[in-house]
């Protein structure tokens, strides 16, 4: 158990390094997928007055000819030429777009799916001291930048067993980065279980002051990779309070 624990601690730092490597280079080529001139590559693109099969062709753009993104609805996407038509294109058609003779990818396409997301749900599993933790997580996103978190987790000791509750404001440093960095503060809720076989073993409960860092990482369409790094002060009615620190690694989705 001890090894698989330390395995998933070193496990979630490592992606944490590595995925803070490309974060910059994420940014910037999402910004020029979504900024530059598109090159039609078929013969022709349709351009639809509203972002549906039911809206009418109002134009027709030939092979050649270029296109700039305007923004994303579902599963179509709005373009503009260079005599400033504009219309909406469905996603598979835009596919056939390209741009220094590289398809658009799938992430760029949904990244705007990403940045207007407005709940968020995941699960995370990880370490806490020397313990087992994994939590269901629910945010809610207020704004590209700030979020609120609804935590409940469990805790899995060789001596306890632990129940956490907690409710985090998130700030999402970078929110149209690939790779966004976040921090996070709040407070929360810990009550702790002893195991039954130990003797005047006693039920705490404690209140929890938390504040944490970590990185979540667009993977495709709906999907977010997320690994942690929190840090927790149990406030305690001892003469020292106890520090707790929690490794997290986890998949979430939003819509």
């Amino acid at each position: 158990m001890q090894s698989m624990d330390k395995m998933i601690k070193q496990l979630a730092l490592l992606l944490m390094v590595f995925l803070s490597v490309p974060t910059w280079v994420n940014a910037q080529t999402t910004h020029s997928q979504q900024g530059n001139t598109l090159e039609v590559n078929v013969a022709f693109v349709e351009l639809h007055s509203g972002p549906g099969w039911a809206y009418p062709v109002t134009n027709v753009i030939e092979k050649g000819e270029s296109l700039s993104i305007e923004r994303k609805r579902g599963a179509w996407i709005k373009v503009i030429d260079r005599r400033k038509n504009q219309g909406w294109v469905h996603i598979d058609a835009f596919k056939q777009l390209t741009t220094a003779t590289q398809k658009i990818s799938d992430l760029a396409i949904s990244q705007d799916d990403y940045l207007a997301r407005d709940w968020e749900v995941g699960v995370l599993f990880g370490q806490m001291q020397e313990a087992t933790y994994y939590s269901l997580n629910l945010s809610y996103q207020f704004d590209t930048s700030v979020a609120a978190e609804l935590t409940a987790g469990k805790v899995l000791g060789q001596s306890s067993n632990s129940d956490i509750y907690s409710l985090q404001l998130t700030m999402h440093l970078f929110p149209d980065w690939t790779v966004t960095p976040y921090v996070s503060a709040g407070g929360g809720y810990m009550h702790i279980q002893p195991h039954s076989v130990l003797a005047q073993a006693e039920t705490r409960s404690h209140t929890l002051m938390l504040a944490a860092f970590g990185l979540k990482y667009h993977l495709a369409r709906n999907f977010v990779i997320r690994a942690e790094a929190e840090q927790a002060l149990a406030l305690t009615d001892r003469d020292l309070n106890e520090d707790l620190t929690i490794w997290k690694l986890g998949i979430s989705a939003f819509f």
